[in-house]
């Protein structure tokens, strides 16, 4: 295991839908206004599913019949920052397949201002 991580959100409010829409029901049922959520990275899909089949984990499933009502699984490949500490990344102004690319290939001439600016609508900004 890489990472693990605990997320808990502010319960959501019913009161203040969002987003906000004249045409859409935002309503959240009581049982999922306050959820948390546990982030677990591992470096393949080979040490994820030995990790789930080890004795460590499964000696966890009581425990999380007693307290969990709910569990669902998401399959992340990537994760990609696309603003950080307010400024734009290669993600953010070319998308992540192609700033996977370049990172890789190590095309440092397309990260350079005289290409960056040709992606923005007011590069004089």
């Amino acid at each position: 295991m890489q990472k693990l991580r605990l997320h808990l959100p502010e319960p959501y409010d019913n009161a203040r839908p969002s987003p906000p829409s004249p045409h859409g029901d935002h309503r959240v049922s009581d049982e999922r206004k306050d959820i948390g959520v546990i982030e677990i990275g591992f470096a393949s899909a080979l040490t994820a599913r030995e990790f789930c089949e080890s004795e460590t984990y499964r000696t966890t499933i009581a425990d999380q019949r007693r307290y969990l009502c709910s569990v669902g699984a998401f399959l992340v490949s990537g994760v990609y920052t696309y603003v950080r500490d307010g400024v734009i990344t290669t993600a953010g102004l070319r998308g992540s397949r192609t700033a996977e690319l370049i990172e890789r290939i190590g095309a440092v001439n397309q990260t350079r201002d005289e290409v960056t600016r040709r992606f923005v609508q007011n590069p004089q900004r």
